[in-house]
């Protein structure tokens, strides 16, 4: 919305549709969509002395006296035109702060009552968390900002008007600080530097991945993804993060990528770190091999469940059986047989 912020009008002049027939008939009931904004929709009808609407308002405006009206708070609200009654015209905006795109500083723009005494009192706190944060206003003003508070991070605001008379709660705006760049140090939903994957901890049904810890991130949230197929996965901070996934295909591609979340909950799913894709084992079979030369033959075999080989050395007319994750072998002298004897048991 372009005019959320101020008390604005619009840049050309309003338009009136000519009667409609009757019947009406529409070829194309939804040839397209249509946004219109709020802040330049103007109220024509009479003063609404209740609720404090008054012919020329901008509906973004009465939408909020119209909540505040309805549904009171704790502090019953029932004259909004008292000189203490609801607050109106309450608008949030935020920016980053330049000396710390860590940071973010709110800016609030609120209707200030003439010939009133009242204390303007603004709370805060990360969204669906409790408790509320208080700071107070003189009562002279109509307008505040607070900085200091988190980047990327959403925010619930009210504002509450103190007097003798009815003090009241302005409605709650919800509002999201902006996302600083994915590189920000000390930002909470910044990207981890590196998601390493770990061969040697590679069987045929689990993966292992880990990755520097971003000390700012309450959590990770993870995706595991093989294919189409997308596995959400929640993960706690710790000081040296690391992910086993388990029940996983044999023989199969697997990448993961880890987000930062932010102390409201939210991951940064723009500043997210891609791991290296890991293949897992294949599957295991038990194989006999038979050295049926002349000379000693050597050979290197991946075991079961083992990502790296383990070397044997075979006499002539000797055999072993091995229980091994994959059937390729390497025999110095090419006079090693294998035979497939079926699953490992």
């Amino acid at each position: 919305m372009a005019c959320n912020n101020i008390n604005c009008g619009c840049t050309t002049a309003g338009k009136t549709t000519l009667p409609g027939c009757d019947p009406f008939v529409c070829n194309d009931p939804n040839p397209c969509s249509s946004v219109v904004d709020s802040c330049c929709v103007i109220y024509t009808g009479d003063d609404i002395v209740d609720a404090n609407i008054t012919t020329g308002q901008s509906l973004c405006d009465i939408i909020p006296q119209l909540v505040t009206y309805m549904t009171p708070p704790v502090v019953t609200c029932s004259t909004p035109t008292n000189c203490c009654g609801s607050v109106t015209g309450f608008y949030v905006t935020s920016a980053l702060d330049p000396t710390d795109p860590t940071k973010a500083v709110f800016s609030f723009t609120w209707d200030r009552k003439e010939n009133c005494e009242v204390s303007w009192i603004i709370q805060y706190r990360i969204s669906s968390t409790i408790p509320w944060t208080s700071v107070s206003v003189p009562n002279f003003l109509s307008s505040f900002s607070i900085a200091n508070l988190l980047s990327g991070v959403s925010y619930e605001f009210r504002m509450y008007a103190e007097c003798i008379g009815e003090p009241c709660y302005s409605i709650t705006v919800l509002a999201t600080s902006p996302i600083p760049p994915c590189n920000t140090p000390g930002y909470c939903g910044s990207s981890v530097i590196y998601v390493a994957a770990d061969p040697f901890a590679a069987t045929q049904t689990s993966l292992t991945w880990n990755w520097p810890q971003n000390p700012s991130a309450v959590s990770y949230y993870l995706e595991l993804v093989s294919g189409p197929s997308i596995t959400s996965i929640s993960l706690p901070q710790s000081p040296s993060p690391t992910y086993t996934a388990v029940g996983l295909s044999p023989n199969t591609l697997y990448q993961l990528y880890v987000y930062s979340v932010c102390p409201d909950g939210i991951a940064n799913t723009l500043c997210g770190t891609f791991g290296e894709a890991q293949l897992t084992l294949k599957e295991c079979v038990q194989v006999t091999i038979t050295n049926g030369g002349l000379s000693k033959d050597i050979f290197g075999v991946k075991l079961c469940n083992q990502p790296y080989v383990t070397q044997y050395s075979l006499d002539p007319g000797n055999s072993l059986t091995l229980c091994v994750q994959e059937n390729t072998f390497q025999g110095l002298n090419n006079t090693t047989r294998v035979i497939v004897l079926g699953p490992c048991p």
